[in-house]
């Protein structure tokens, strides 16, 4: 069974026809020109060594050129983002950054659901704990 068809397969069983990942990355953009000729859309998001935006629904629903090199590593990470921007080697754990206003530095909430819904600002090497900097209350582990 192929890739295409197993995932249909199991969105009929499981009904979750709308769950379908995010966007790859630094993907050239085709469109149409009037008359009717694809062509390659010369916008590219910054070339990264390391990757961004990696994991299950990360960088869902944004603006993914506000994303540092490096952020946004792991399922849900940095969804829903609406923030200025956010630093490199940030959000680099599963569900970190998302629904989050803040702009974020560098190397900064790596940890689960750090900054989760964070508004304002926050600088480098912040927040690196679970659930530091979220505004929701997490009851502690």
């Amino acid at each position: 069974m192929n890739f295409k068809l197993a995932v249909v397969a199991l969105t009929s069983v499981f009904g979750c026809a709308d769950a379908t990942p995010a966007p790859k990355t630094n993907a050239p953009v085709i469109t149409l020109s009037n008359e009717g000729e694809s062509e390659i859309n010369e916008i590219k998001l910054a070339e990264c060594e390391d990757p961004k935006c990696v994991g299950f629904w990360a960088c869902y629903g944004i603006d993914q050129s506000k994303v540092g090199c490096g952020s946004c590593i792991g399922d849900m990470a940095c969804s829903g983002y609406t923030g200025d921007s956010i630093g490199e080697k940030s959000c680099t754990v599963a569900d970190s950054c998302p629904d989050a206003t803040a702009t974020i530095g560098k190397n900064s909430c790596n940890a689960h659901h750090a900054c989760t819904e964070a508004t304002g600002y926050i600088g480098s090497k912040q927040c690196n704990s679970k659930y530091e900097c979220a505004v929701e209350h997490f009851p502690s582990e």
